[in-house]
């Protein structure tokens, strides 16, 4: 498949998991790397795609006019499935029980970077003394949110264990949208993410070849 032929996959999806459940979908494109074993099977996607990377992918977004910038220090828990987070000031600012629905991995031919196709159902959860006080992990995020009506873009920095994480990820804003306005918003997040690959690597382009691992 090549990237040209990228946006019309994610409608594809999209559609397919809107069978599933209609409302609450999240889709995200995230960029990082496929690690193989030594049989040169896939053993997991990471999603780390390192500080200079990011740097660059920063770099590119803060020059588009039509975005806005926030910046968000998060606490992030996870109490029994639930994604709790709350910001610097101790406010509330989500807490979602993710469903994955799919996960589908690219290898990019020619590119130092991969790409992930991750589509999951959110239920919000209303009722937080349904949940027990025992955390089962706890994560402090640094978050640059880029922002349109279509889409935004989280770079993310954090530490788990002795490892800092550098994370870039492509969010649709509303995955249940109009099938007109959808398409569009689709045809602008693909594009997006071809840009941000040639940002890091000039070499992708719409001939670009993607392969499903």
């Amino acid at each position: 498949m090549k990237f040209s032929e990228f946006d019309q996959l994610l409608l594809q999806q999209i559609s397919e998991a809107r069978e599933s459940a209609a409302q609450n979908i999240e889709i995200e494109i995230r960029l990082g790397r496929i690690e193989y074993d030594d049989a040169h099977q896939k053993k997991f996607f990471d999603t780390n795609l390192g500080e200079e990377n990011q740097k660059k992918i920063q770099a590119y977004l803060e020059k588009q006019s039509n975005l806005v910038m926030t910046e968000q220090t998060v606490s992030e828990y996870s109490l029994q499935g639930v994604r709790v987070r709350i910001d610097d000031d101790g406010n509330l600012l989500e807490a979602i029980r993710k469903n994955p629905v799919s996960k589908t991995d690219f290898s990019v031919a020619g590119h130092p970077l991969d790409l992930r196709i991750g589509i999951s159902h959110e239920e919000p959860v209303e009722d937080m003394e349904e949940l027990t006080v025992e955390i089962d992990s706890k994560r402090e995020k640094y978050k640059t949110i880029f922002s349109q009506d279509a889409y935004s873009v989280e770079l993310t920095q954090t530490q788990y264990g002795h490892r800092d994480f550098f994370q870039a990820e492509i969010e649709l804003t509303d995955a249940g949208s109009p099938g007109e306005d959808l398409a569009e918003a689709v045809k602008q997040i693909s594009a997006l993410t071809q840009r941000l690959l040639q940002e890091i690597n000039s070499s992708a382009n719409e001939d670009t070849e993607l392969e499903q691992v």
